[in-house]
């Protein structure tokens, strides 16, 4: 009976390794030398140096080229942030250039990448009190999930930091589609 259990779990390993093969074969990720499109949702909390706090709803999104051995990505975004603070609404543009340095494949298919990067962009602020421009910079962090060999869905956190002092962290998720 044991050595029935023990046959049976061999044959059960083998067959997963085997299958994980298989499914390495078929789903490895191959986005080397390829361009991509990402759409963004975040909710994003603020604390600007001024005191209090805000709550944002953000659309954003990015086009980006990863390089033929697929380790780097640099992309160009633009986000559209809606702010509901206690001093009133304020709409804030923010077109940015991105790089990250991507892992190699992981999980048993070879379809997950984590990621480490850097944002630098421009903050726009339109409102009816006032208008303001300023410099963002910061790193960015996050993962994707490879359902399929063009699209991801992704996880991302940036934290910018602006040269008025203020600092916003950004989680987002994102839906992201890969092109020739």
């Amino acid at each position: 009976m044991i050595r029935r259990g023990l046959v049976g779990l061999a044959l059960g390993v083998v067959g997963l390794v085997l299958f994980a093969g298989m499914a390495e074969a078929e789903n490895a990720l191959n986005i080397g030398g390829r361009k991509s499109a990402t759409g963004l949702f975040s909710v994003v909390s603020s604390s600007p140096d001024q005191g209090g706090s805000s709550d944002t709803v953000l659309l954003g999104g990015n086009v980006a080229y990863t390089t033929l051995d697929a380790r780097w990505e640099f992309a160009a975004g633009l986000t559209i942030a809606g702010f509901f603070a206690n001093s009133g609404d304020l709409a804030l543009y923010v077109p940015s250039v991105q790089a990250r340095i991507n892992s190699d494949p992981l999980g048993p298919e070879e379809n997950i990448l984590v990621y480490l990067g850097g944002v630098i962009g421009a903050g726009i602020v339109r409102s009816d009190a006032f208008d303001d421009e300023l410099a963002v910079f910061g790193p960015k962090f996050g993962a994707e999930f490879y359902f399929s060999p063009r699209t991801a869905v992704q996880i991302e956190d940036q934290v910018l930091v602006g040269d008025d002092g203020g600092v916003t962290n950004t989680l987002s998720i994102g839906f992201k589609l890969l092109f020739k």
